[in-house]
């Protein structure tokens, strides 16, 4: 199954609709489309915390970031 990422990209390049960082993307997004990343996110994003060392698990300004 594809990512939901690339799902929205698809869907992005089909409509004709840039998706440069500052871009408003809402026009091509679906009811879940957001949870769905968070989830397909949360993952990476703790390797990233943790990759960069930084204590996700005490310390309380990383608490619920990942």
């Amino acid at each position: 199954m594809a990512k939901t990422s690339e799902i929205i990209k698809a869907r992005l390049e089909e409509a004709g609709v840039r998706y440069w960082a500052g871009d408003n993307i809402a026009s091509v997004l679906e009811e879940n489309d957001k949870s769905d990343l968070i989830d397909e996110l949360t993952d990476k994003f703790e390797s990233v915390l943790d990759t960069l060392l930084i204590d996700r698990k005490t310390d309380p300004n990383s608490m619920d970031t990942g």
